[in-house]
């Protein structure tokens, strides 16, 4: 069964009259019902469910291991390849211009704005004004983000507060401030603080607030 989802067209048809685009028509879009029913990100080890899981309990162990090499935009690019779904179209399109786009975002289902969200930190695009659109992301992975500071979560606290997975790994502005903010993310049950060289024992106060949460990552160099 088809249906014809308006927003989402109205909005390709704008990306594709911006200049350098090769398309140059764009049509009514017919999608399947479950185009916006795809599976979260790798964050996930539970599959995703929405079951509610046990409260964290355990302590979690400081891990020593080798520091990785700071991020770099160029390493973090992915290889363009040619997208082969019609869900894969739409999201490549509204991400190479999504800096015009951004002011249409809330008025997207929120499983696609999800997945454009995970496009553009993909490629190391993403930047503190889109997170102060209300975006209500599930998930993202920020891993390595330079220029990410304290500011940035705040920000997504805000406009994300169902977010159950977050990846902060490598980002070296975070400090016990930034951990502060998401004290109050009452839905978080994965977190990944790896390599975050500024963070003490005053985030793990923070942490143990988080009643939810089930993983929690925190790799130092040795």
């Amino acid at each position: 069964m088809l249906r014809i989802n308006r927003s989402i067209s109205s909005l390709l048809k704008k990306a594709l009259t911006l200049p350098g685009q090769c398309l140059h028509e764009v049509t009514t879009f017919l999608l399947p019902e479950s185009f916006c029913l795809g599976s979260r990100n790798s964050l996930y080890k539970d599959g995703g469910s929405s079951s509610e899981s046990e409260p964290f309990t355990t302590v979690v162990s400081l891990q020593v291991a080798d520091a990785p090499k700071l991020f770099s935009p160029k390493q973090k690019k992915k290889a363009p390849t040619a997208p082969s779904t019609l869900q894969q179209i739409c999201v490549v399109v509204i991400g190479d211009n999504f800096r015009e786009l951004a002011p249409a975002f809330e008025t997207l289902p929120p499983d696609l704005l999800q997945l454009i969200c995970n496009e553009i930190a993909s490629r190391g695009d993403l930047s503190h004004d889109l997170l102060d659109l209300d975006l209500d992301l599930d998930s993202i992975i920020l891993d390595g983000y330079p220029t990410l500071t304290n500011e940035w979560l705040e920000s997504l606290r805000k406009s994300s507060p169902r977010l159950r997975a977050l990846d902060l790994s490598r980002c070296s502005k975070v400090t016990d401030h930034g951990i502060h903010s998401l004290s109050t993310s009452r839905h978080m049950k994965h977190l990944k603080l790896n390599f975050c060289v500024f963070l003490t024992d005053a985030s793990l106060v923070w942490i143990s607030g988080l009643d939810k949460l089930v993983e929690l990552q925190l790799q130092t160099a040795g």
